[in-house]
């Protein structure tokens, strides 16, 4: 059997609504020199079900399965144990790839013998008003990414990297909830490597259209901040998740003392929320909708946050 180039590797928890999509979009790719391997960690929904039947239509699909679950960073690693190409692309079970996607990953290492990842761009997309509305809170990729070799920390996670490459950093850190991507980058760079940027590669990110799925992105996101090994990003992720909390609940202790400078205190947090809200949302009424779901966000954050770094669950 020839040797698969590219090792697409998806984790996934839980992941029965995306998970088909997800792998029928790499199904569908022009360049069809690639190997899919799932990592079912600890899923207790159909996730497991939906693969086995995927695969009895395409042998290229491989399925790993835990009956815990753990982290991506623990399911991309266990991936890469077991895959043979010599790029391997993580893939979350939430997103998608255009169709030829797969083919602009090998024309650009074929072109750029000297890089070793690849940078491109994530685009939040929704299925209903619930995710239409987190997809603009949630983080995105800039359009205007420069195409072209980094040699230092762009502050923006790749997620296509060599094998030789990856396995020479040490692979994701197993420990790490959310953030295990943006602590390989690190190592990357300050390890000398180089990566190219490609605007025109866009991985979309499916937004959840429910709340059960709101509040589980979050959590993993608050479970991430509190498991960040780098004590200087970890500590200003943190406090600046404090600080967004503070607007409001400062505001309402102040309240009990003196009313009158509380409410401005108040109107004044509202406001600055508000003002982040339009500029997200470029509509005046939904920018009002926005702002109770931004705090709603970073309260479950902070929670997570708090509740993983005392009892680490």
């Amino acid at each position: 059997m020839k040797t698969p180039k590219i090792s697409v590797i998806i984790p996934a928890h839980n992941e029965e609504d995306t998970i088909k999509n997800s792998i029928n979009s790499v199904l569908n790719q022009s360049f069809q020199d690639f190997e899919i391997i799932v990592v079912n960690d600890g899923s207790t929904d159909k996730t497991r079900k939906i693969v086995e039947k995927l695969i009895k239509k395409d042998k290229r699909i491989k399925l790993l399965n835990f009956d815990k679950g753990h982290s991506a960073g623990f399911g991309r690693n266990r991936g890469t144990e077991v895959s043979n190409g010599e790029i391997l692309f993580f893939l979350d079970a939430d997103n998608s790839i255009d169709v030829s996607f797969l083919k602009k990953i090998d024309n650009i290492f074929n072109k750029n013998p000297s890089i070793s990842a690849i940078i491109s761009r994530t685009k939040n997309i929704y299925t209903n008003k619930f995710s239409k509305t987190l997809a603009l809170i949630a983080w995105e990729n800039p359009a205007n990414l420069k195409r072209g070799i980094v040699h230092k920390d762009v502050k923006i996670n790749f997620y296509i990297i060599k094998k030789d490459s990856f396995i020479k950093l040490g692979k994701f850190r197993d420990n790490i909830k959310y953030f295990d991507d943006t602590d390989l980058a690190h190592r990357f760079y300050d390890a000398g490597y180089s990566a190219f940027v490609e605007p025109t590669l866009i991985l979309k990110s499916e937004q959840p259209n429910n709340w059960r799925g709101f509040y589980r992105q979050y959590k993993w996101a608050g479970q991430g901040i509190a498991t960040l090994e780098e004590k200087r990003f970890k500590t200003k992720t943190i406090l600046y998740t404090i600080t967004k909390n503070l607007f409001i609940f400062f505001s309402l202790i102040v309240m009990v003392f003196n009313l009158y400078l509380g409410f401005i205190l108040l109107a004044i947090s509202i406001f600055l929320t508000y003002l982040f809200a339009l500029r997200t949302s470029k509509n005046y009424l939904y920018a009002l909708f926005l702002i109770p779901i931004i705090y709603i966000k970073n309260l479950i954050l902070l929670y997570h946050i708090i509740k993983f770094s005392l009892f680490k669950k």
